[in-house]
């Protein structure tokens, strides 16, 4: 990124985007790290050694060798703002769920109480546990809110490679296609895992990803 960001020139297209995706990455190191290990199964499927660094940063190298690109000053403020805004929500949308886990449910956001189904379920080692099924505020919305902020966040830094080209919007379809798959994978997991506490919690917040839509 730095390498690209020395070829800029000044550019506002080329600092929009890279603002915007210091934002996402910095929130993912902030706040999602702590899932790579349960994650590492899937380190084949998104060749982090060399497809993050080559996909993450393809925008700013496309935008790097197209310097023409001189979008106005006031969309491109519209594009970072908007993308300030998607970051922050989908951090508070990971830290809500996880605050409200760290006390048990006993907590009041937004003047209201937590909702929560208690789910029991069974390991292999065949030991019991609880988790909450949290169905309000922000996971009353959707059951996968949060990938709305990710997605449109990931578009604020493609927008500004505009449309000549296919390759400044590889990165949002790459993450689309693992959401996607990500949403139904839970799904089924989470069927298994809590069976009828499930199936209640699926009533309770019953689209995936856009109320009213999906």
């Amino acid at each position: 990124i730095w390498s690209n960001f020395r070829k800029f020139d000044g550019k506002c297209d080329s600092i929009t985007h890279l603002c915007n995706q210091i934002l996402l990455v910095g929130r993912w190191l902030l706040q999602d790290h702590r899932h790579h290990v349960r994650l590492r199964w899937l380190l084949p499927l998104l060749g982090l050694p060399c497809g993050v660094p080559s996909v993450y940063t393809i925008n700013s190298t496309y935008l790097a060798f197209h310097p023409e690109f001189d979008t106005s000053i006031g969309i491109l403020s519209t594009i970072f703002t908007i993308g300030v805004v998607c970051v922050y929500i989908n951090y508070d949308i990971d830290a809500q769920r996880g605050y409200i886990r760290e006390k048990n449910g006993d907590v009041t956001i937004w003047g209201k109480k937590a909702e929560f189904i208690i789910a029991k379920y069974q390991t292999s080692d065949k030991k019991s546990h609880t988790s909450l099924l949290i169905h309000s505020h922000w996971w009353g919305v959707a059951r996968h809110i949060h990938y709305v902020f990710e997605m449109s966040a990931a578009w604020m830094w493609s927008i500004p490679c505009l449309t000549e080209s296919p390759i400044g919007y590889l990165y949002i379809f790459q993450l689309t296609c693992i959401l996607m798959h990500r949403i139904f994978r839970d799904e089924e997991k989470c069927k298994g895992k809590y069976g009828t506490y499930y199936q209640e919690y699926r009533k309770k917040v019953p689209y995936r990803l856009i109320p009213g839509i999906f």
